[in-house]
């Protein structure tokens, strides 16, 4: 079984990008982290500086059995290169038509730009979240999916990749996107879709650290970081598969990239759930140290 259980973004500016989670959709902070040099696992990107990592979701909905963003910055980054093949959007549910208005209302009021007739906003970075009406009335998770661009030429690879090695079925099939998930989840579970094109550009691409990491909890790493690497060979390994060692448990983990470039990290789902459970304080940044650090947060 597959959990996606969240997806790195980045920013150039936390404040900004927290204030717009929190203002328009009414999420949270469930954890934060200042740390002094580059993660091991550049879970900050190719960056070689000081970093933070921010935990966001909805209040009540935490990440042992959610989906959360973690918003990462970047000590000395202004700007990120988002490229032609990278992130499309990030959709959020709204229980009423109400809600929806009051999402796109809340977002244009703070000066961002608003799309109403695609129901989307583009936030901070540029990043884009799509609002979308919830059909089911029993769904626990607000968020929906997050979408990515591929080529069109990599899309039966990308299946096959994403079917055989993580498990994930075919939900839905379209002209220009595939919508990948668990059928047997439909109230908790958060999709990953995916949008191709038949341009050049396109083809010739590979995603940038604006795309950040998609995070997907396993019961058996092991097995599918192996299945991983036989389809796509070693060139697919960004960090090894490892175990780290805690009194919670043993949480193994492998980063991966698919056939596209984007990476992936796979985590064991019960452990990974303690752990990030355990860390929750709901407690944000303390502003006046980041400063003292040289961060850009105004």
């Amino acid at each position: 079984m597959t959990r996606y259980a969240h997806q790195v973004l980045r920013t150039s500016n936390l404040r900004q990008t927290l204030q717009f989670l929190e203002n328009t959709f009414g999420m949270i902070v469930f954890r934060h982290e200042e740390h002094a040099s580059a993660c091991e696992m550049s879970c900050n990107g190719p960056f070689a500086r000081p970093w933070s990592k921010t935990m966001v979701g909805f209040p009540e909905r935490f990440e042992d059995s959610n989906f959360a963003l973690e918003v990462t910055y970047n000590y000395g980054i202004r700007n990120y290169d988002k490229g032609k093949m990278s992130i499309k959007s990030i959709v959020l549910g709204s229980e009423t038509k109400e809600e929806e208005e009051m999402f796109l209302t809340r977002a244009k009021d703070a000066g961002f730009v608003v799309m109403a007739e695609e129901n989307t906003i583009i936030g901070p970075d540029g990043y884009c979240y799509e609002i979308r009406e919830m059909e089911d009335g029993n769904r626990t998770e607000r968020f929906l999916s997050v979408g990515f661009y591929i080529s069109q030429s990599s899309l039966e690879k990308t299946l096959q990749f994403y079917n055989e090695n993580l498990q994930l079925e075919t939900l839905l099939k379209s002209d220009n996107y595939v919508r990948l998930g668990n059928s047997d989840r439909p109230h908790d579970d958060v999709a990953i879709e995916f949008y191709w094109n038949d341009d050049e550009e396109m083809r010739e691409s590979q995603p940038t650290s604006f795309s950040g990491r998609m995070c997907l909890c396993q019961s058996n790493v092991s097995q599918t970081y192996d299945a991983c690497v036989e389809t796509l060979g070693d060139v697919c390994i960004l960090h090894k598969k490892d175990t780290l060692k805690d009194k919670l448990g043993d949480l193994e983990i492998g980063i991966v990239k698919d056939c596209n470039g984007y990476e992936i990290c796979l985590v064991t789902g019960e452990v990974f759930g303690k752990l990030a459970r355990s860390a929750t304080d709901l407690k944000g940044p303390n502003w006046r140290t980041r400063k003292e650090n040289g961060a850009i947060d105004e």
